[in-house]
């Protein structure tokens, strides 16, 4: 029996079905084609998928698997993202609707906004520094 090829969009080298700069590329491009993006935590208890949304100003749908997030005693998430608990699942669907529903166009384009600051002033390399320099200080004088 002939093996069947799998498609695959994993960045993963032994899954991926086509280059990773293609597969990189088109996730960019269905990103921008798009007003919010899925966020599932990978293997540790983040995503970099979180930090690409917030990055390009799209509102990320988190579902939520009790997960710890970064800096989330300076960020208010829920001004920027959609939080979806993992047990409700099955109404992810209807619940993307109803908030985008709930937003006026000044919201909408308030929360991509927050994303892009969250990501500007939180996430991006140059911004990150800053505060985990802060935290180590501060336990090294303890």
């Amino acid at each position: 029996m002939p093996k069947r090829k799998e498609s695959s969009s994993a960045a993963k080298r032994s899954t991926a079905s086509n280059s990773a700069e293609t597969l990189r590329r088109e996730f960019v491009d269905n990103l921008l084609g798009s007003d919010y993006g899925l966020d599932v935590r990978g293997d540790a208890n983040a995503s970099t998928r979180l930090f690409e949304m917030l990055s390009l100003g799209r509102i990320p749908v988190v579902v939520d698997t009790e997960r710890n997030f970064p800096f989330s005693d300076k960020l208010d998430y829920s001004s920027f993202s959609l939080m979806v608990d993992f047990r409700d699942l099955a109404r992810l669907p209807d619940m993307v609707a109803e908030f985008h529903a709930g937003l006026t166009a000044e919201k909408f384009e308030m929360m991509q906004n927050n994303a892009r600051d969250a990501y500007r002033n939180y996430f991006r390399v140059d911004a990150l520094t800053r505060p985990l320099m802060e935290e180590i200080w501060k336990k090294a004088r303890l």
